[in-house]
């Protein structure tokens, strides 16, 4: 039961999605798929090589892991995502090394240690949730290679279907056969790397089997385990969208958990399930605790969004844009906010943009398609239709199942389109 507790709290900060978030597209038409894997359509967009500088010149932070070769594992990262390919995820994200990275340094029995690793790798299944985040017309991008301090790592870009953002950085390293792999990922929207939620989880596992073993470890890995029970009611009850008794809980504990970035992002996102001012007072809170901090912008985001405050929401962008070193999606949600603001065709250009800057950016090809049918304009909607199935974005059975093409799909446009393809 708390270990069940724990991976709920993992993932409403691994894949959730903003509160308020904004659909890109329409909702697609699920196609039957086997038990096993997600349709890979809703994994499309994924680049078949990442357009990078391929130079094998090793960066002087990280000497031992050449350019050349994180490109590579970015790629079979990427293919391994898009197939739903076991077999090759299991070979490039060493969920060992992550779990002793978040085992270590705590005074508890190996047998306990050994048995959490065990259960944890059968029910937190880093692929699963992934594709489970991706499921209804979700994407999941390589940005880049970049550094942090003495880090190599991988960057890549998680859109839900509902618009839900995410960024996932991951620790790259060498294994003992010689082969590049993620040790790590660093989750924008909780603040913080796994395996530092996946310690608060083997915490509450220790300190219901072992009352006492952290006397070792710092003030707040001591509060934490104090408040074990606690915690695992909060998870509990935004687990039930109790969301008033969870903040309830929340600001029971000690400042020094109530300041902890973690909980800090439970704050949001019960708050969101309350109502606007119980939002703004998390969101205000955050900002005060960890002020200019990635997963704040984030939020910040959709925060000045749901505020009608456009130009605070135009800051946040760029500050999130500077922090990850550029994104052309951000162009994206720059357009969705320019078009509730009625300056439409100043949306479309910042979507022709993203797509100069990636040109199989699957978003922006759906967004354009849809302000072209919000204006009826169905010769231009047949373009971007055009584009993505010419991309293999989309299929004619997709459109004619939207109840937002309803009417494109009666015109004679779309009769000229398929017959000019000859059905697909």
């Amino acid at each position: 039961m708390i270990l069940l507790a724990f991976l709920i709290g993992l993932g409403l900060v691994f894949g959730c999605g903003k509160p308020g978030g904004q659909a890109r597209k329409p909702k697609k038409v699920e196609k039957k798929t086997s038990m096993n894997a997600s349709p890979e359509k809703d994994h499309g967009g994924i680049p078949s090589e990442p357009e990078e500088d391929t130079s094998a010149e090793p960066l002087a932070t990280n000497p031992k892991l050449t350019r050349e070769e994180c490109l590579g594992f970015a790629k079979r990262f990427s293919d391994a995502v898009k197939r739903d390919d076991t077999d090759l995820f299991r070979t490039l994200w060493d969920m060992d090394a992550m779990l002793e990275t978040a085992t270590s340094g705590i005074d508890a029995p190996e047998s306990l240690r050994i048995s959490f690793c065990r259960t944890f790798k059968k029910q937190a299944d880093l692929l699963t949730r992934i594709t489970q985040s991706l499921f209804g017309g979700g994407t999941y991008r390589f940005l880049h290679i970049h550094d942090v301090c003495a880090e190599r790592r991988a960057l890549f870009r998680l859109v839900k279907a509902d618009g839900g953002l995410n960024y996932h950085d991951l620790v790259l390293s060498r294994n003992q056969s010689g082969e590049v792999v993620a040790v790590d990922m660093d989750v924008f929207l909780s603040g913080e790397k796994m395996s530092a939620t996946t310690r608060r989880g083997y915490l509450l596992i220790v300190g219901s089997n072992a009352p006492g073993c952290a006397a070792k470890l710092g003030s707040k890995e001591k509060a934490f385990e104090e408040n074990l029970g606690l915690y695992t009611r909060i998870l509990a009850c935004i687990k039930s969208g109790e969301f008033q008794e969870a903040l309830t809980h929340i600001a029971s504990l000690p400042p020094i958990l109530r300041q902890d970035k973690s909980m800090m992002v439970f704050a949001l996102t019960s708050a969101a399930g309350v109502g606007p001012v119980a939002y703004e007072e998390a969101f205000q809170a955050f900002e005060k605790a960890y002020p200019g901090d990635p997963s704040l912008v984030l939020h910040a985001i959709d925060h000045h969004y749901l505020k009608k405050e456009y130009e605070q929401a135009f800051q946040s962008i760029l500050s999130l844009e500077k922090s990850l070193g550029g994104d052309p999606y951000l162009h994206v949600v720059r357009s969705d906010i320019l078009v509730i603001q009625g300056k439409t065709e100043d949306g479309r250009k910042r979507l022709l943009q993203a797509i100069e800057e990636d040109p199989d950016l699957q978003e922006a090809y759906w967004s354009l398609a849809n302000l072209a049918l919000g204006q009826k304009d169905y010769a231009e909607t047949s373009k971007w239709v055009k584009a993505m199935l010419d991309k293999v974005m989309i299929e004619f059975d997709d459109l004619i199942h939207m109840e937002e093409f309803e009417d494109y799909v009666k015109s004679e446009e779309f009769a000229r389109l398929k017959e000019r393809r000859g059905g697909d």
